[in-house]
């Protein structure tokens, strides 16, 4: 199982999947509504809630972090 964690530019997505890309479960928040702090503590909450919850069936192998970056500047 893997946990994938994609910070968008207005909402954060969390879920995991099996070893053949199914989704199990996924959580979402808009990030427009919540501070810096409860953004991270949204993330922490679900992973250990989340290990917590699938441990006995699964092993969490990997976690993953997608997130937008500033694009580059074309030169002209």
């Amino acid at each position: 199982m893997r946990i994938g964690i994609d910070l968008g530019g207005s909402h954060i997505g969390i879920g995991v999947v099996d070893e053949n890309g199914k989704i199990i479960e996924k959580k979402e928040t808009d990030l427009k509504l919540t501070k810096e702090s409860d953004i991270t503590k949204f993330i922490e909450d679900y992973i250990l809630k989340t290990i917590k919850k699938m441990q006995e069936n699964y092993q969490i192998e990997k976690i993953g972090v997608a997130s937008p970056r500033k694009p580059k500047r074309r030169k002209n």
